[in-house]
This record gives C-alpha cells, structure tokens and sequence, in this order.
C-alpha cells in the first residue's frame, strides 16, 4: 500500500516517515516515538536487540555427549540431553554441570540461558567468572551472588516471569537481569566489579534437598524470535 502511494504521489514526492533504527539513547534512556532503549547496546530499537555470543546451543544433539563443542561434564550431577534441553540432575549438595572448556569473548550482549524448569529442591546457577557473578533459583527465590559481594540481589521467583537468566558486562560491573521472553529484560541487579573481556562460565546444580528433581536448560546464548538486530 505504501508503494502504490508512493506511485500515486511520484510527482509530489515521497516521504517515509519510519524512523531510523538503532541511534543512540539520550542521557535519561530516551528514544523515539515507537521504540525503546535497549540498555545493553544503549541504543533506540522497536524491537528488544540480541547478538548471538560466541556460544549457543539448542541441546538437540541426541548423539553427542552433553555440552559438546564448548563444554565438559563436571561434578556429581546426572547431565544429559533430553528432547531439546540439558536436563541437569543433582546427587547431592555437591556443585555439577557443564562448564566452558576455555574463557570466551563476555561482550554487551552477554552470556544468557533459557532456563525451562527448576528442580524442586535443586540449586540452580548460570555462573560467569569462576563465580564473580551468578544468577541463582533456589526454592522461593532468585537472586543475584558473587564471590567478591555478599547477597548482591534477591526477589521471588516466578518461573513464568524468570524463564531467561542473562549476565551481561557494563561499565558499573556484571549486571544479572531476567525476562519472561528473552527480549524485555529486567535488572535483577549488578556486582561492581571491573570486567574482563572474557570470561569462562558453567551451568550448575546441586541439590537441597531430598529428591531434588531435575532442572532443564532449553537454550544456551540463542537469541529468541525477531531479536535478531536490523
């Protein structure tokens, strides 16, 4: 309709008047009518922004061993790949997962996880940094912990709201964020620390509890529907 328009009017001109995507958000995280600042890139978008990390994966890889290409196995925890998501089962209140078998680029998109189910009594982490920073479940509750600052964030946890965890760096240090869709994100909050450029990371679980059920990762770093930047 917009290019019969355009036809019509040819002797007149034609005037566009859709916005440019992806300018610079103003000091107070403005933008124009139509779109939102994304504070990771800090940039104006009509749809939430995401670049894919240097690492993803869909853990639909039925015939490779779990975490293959980027990771290893580690710890006492049960760690396979069932129907399209790392199914991580705790044997005790020991840490185990996967973990990145070498440090990767941390840039502003971050390092982010679609987490399908939380155990009911099972710890569940996405860690960055040996630990500097990681977003944690754990009954009632998720939260933001560090090795270097004590109880940096906690709020209830809502699975249906908290389904994506992401740790992503910034000048004031890792920020923890969640989101219900992967695209609106949520500040949980942020250890301020200096960052590195890259960092190592783990998927971890231990358990709480008796009978502490399974925990399900359906996605690792990739990025949801119509995130994708223009």
């Amino acid at each position: 309709m917009r290019g019969l328009a355009c036809i019509l009017g040819a002797l007149a001109g034609c005037y566009d008047p859709t916005l440019p995507e992806r300018v610079a958000c103003s000091e107070t995280h403005e933008c124009p009518a139509g779109q939102k600042c994304d504070r990771a890139f800090e940039e104006c978008a009509s749809v939430p922004l995401c670049v894919q990390p240097s690492i993803s994966d869909t853990f639909e890889a039925l015939d490779a061993p779990p975490c293959a290409g980027w990771g290893a196995a580690f710890g006492t925890a049960t760690v396979e790949v069932r129907a399209g998501a790392l199914a991580l089962t705790p044997a005790d209140a020991s840490n185990g997962g996967c973990t990145t078998v070498a440090a990767v680029a941390f840039d502003r998109g971050g390092i982010f996880a679609e987490i399908a189910k939380v155990g009911p009594r099972t710890i569940t982490a996405l860690s960055v940094d040996n630990g500097y920073a990681l977003i944690v479940a754990d009954g009632p509750e998720l939260r933001l912990e560090s090795s270097v600052v004590p109880d940096v964030a906690r709020v209830r946890y809502r699975a249906d709201e908290m389904r994506w965890w992401r740790i992503r760096p910034s000048n004031d240090g890792y920020v923890g964020e969640y989101s219900a869709d992967g695209g609106a994100w949520v500040e949980l909050g942020v250890v301020a620390f200096t960052v590195p450029g890259t960092v190592p990371f783990e998927l971890a679980v231990k358990a709480s509890g008796a009978d502490p059920g399974t925990s399900e990762v359906a996605s690792l770093g990739v990025c949801p529907p119509d995130s994708l930047p223009p």
